[in-house]
């Protein structure tokens, strides 16, 4: 059998359907999310964000990046697109102090619409 050379950690965020659709509520980016949808992006952390993180979220921001936190998300308008961006994956993690994943404003659109209880069948 072949070993990894380099060891890989998985870990798990869940979020309910309450907070998908909380969350596509508190978007502080409305506009923009109408007009560049793919420049909006959600961040969630398997903990609350560290105390200070948007702060120094924020002085990491370049080329027309805005940083806002509603609860315990953080939102991210990336001006020029995530590419070109210094809020790598990496440093998203070691500022907010716990593993991050982001999803694009329509995959929380999309999100919250799936996790939305439905009406069963008469």
């Amino acid at each position: 059998m072949i070993q990894p050379l380099i060891p890989t950690l998985a870990f798990r965020i869940v979020r309910t359907g309450s907070e998908w659709s909380r969350y596509a509520s508190e978007n502080p980016f409305a506009e923009a999310s109408e007009s560049e949808p793919n420049l909006v992006m959600l961040a969630i952390s398997k903990k609350a964000p560290a105390p200070g993180a948007l702060e120094r979220l924020r002085e990491r921001a370049v080329s027309g990046e805005r940083i806002e936190q509603r609860g315990d998300a953080i939102w991210i308008l990336y001006g020029n697109g995530a590419a070109k961006s210094k809020l790598s994956p990496g440093l998203l993690d070691r500022i907010v102090g716990s593993p991050v994943t982001t999803r694009t404003w329509r995959t929380v659109l999309r999100l919250a619409e799936l996790a939305r209880p439905r009406e069963k069948p008469r």
